[in-house]
């Protein structure tokens, strides 16, 4: 197995500038242009390809050719998935829970490595292993702000990237939070959405970015 070279990220800033990570589950290899040339256009510069189809690694391995993405790889449940979207393209990778092995095999492949949690135990369990940017997984359902803010006191060196019920509604509510690093979501491919066409998906993209407020932008 060969790791990728392309790009290594360490940090979520170099991951999402805009602190806007875009969750995909794709169903088409097709919809991958369109979706690149949105999410470079808009400023986002990252995608976050969730491993819920047959065709995800199929679509992540494209998204991986544009050289000025940053791709990812979602919904990592174990080594094997973590090594084959590696060999893929993924520079990074989220997990909706968290096992020691995977964040092991995480470091030894030099891969960003974001594994979910949704109780004290399993930020404590993550945060012993080196982890302090984990994602909160999902959130609304968990009890979102709310929940994380009871959080956060009892982990001040961890920063959280919710994900789950993100939306064009809440998504400022939740960057104001200084323990945010980011959020995760997929509002900006929802509804009625043709993914096959190019303006239309840069349209719904480039709103979910102005619906965040610029000075979230800067991580202020």
């Amino acid at each position: 197995m060969t790791t990728n070279t392309r790009l290594t990220v360490t940090s979520v800033s170099e991951i999402a500038p805009l602190r806007i990570i875009p969750v995909l589950t794709i169903k088409n290899v097709d919809h991958v242009e369109a979706i690149a040339a949105a999410v470079i256009k808009s400023g986002i510069k990252n995608i976050e390809v969730t491993l819920r189809t047959d065709v995800s690694l199929e679509a992540l391995k494209k998204f991986a050719s544009y050289s000025e993405l940053v791709v990812g790889v979602g919904s990592v449940k174990n080594k094997d998935d973590l090594s084959r979207a590696v060999d893929a393209g993924a520079v990074f990778a989220v997990s909706p829970g968290y096992m020691q092995e995977i964040g092991k095999l995480a470091r030894d492949l030099n891969v960003f490595y974001l594994p979910g949690v949704a109780t004290p135990t399993e930020i404590m369990c993550a945060y012993s292993d080196g982890y302090d940017v984990l994602k909160f997984f999902p959130a609304e359902q968990l009890g979102g702000i709310s929940t994380l803010s009871a959080l956060a006191p009892v982990f001040p060196k961890v920063r959280f990237i919710p994900t789950g019920g993100i939306n064009g509604k809440n998504v400022n509510d939740y960057l104001a939070k200084p323990f945010i690093a980011a959020v995760g979501g997929s509002w900006m491919f929802g509804g009625d959405l043709d993914l096959s066409n190019t303006s239309a998906v840069e349209q719904a993209v480039l709103k979910a970015v102005e619906q965040v407020s610029p000075v979230k932008h800067l991580g202020e």
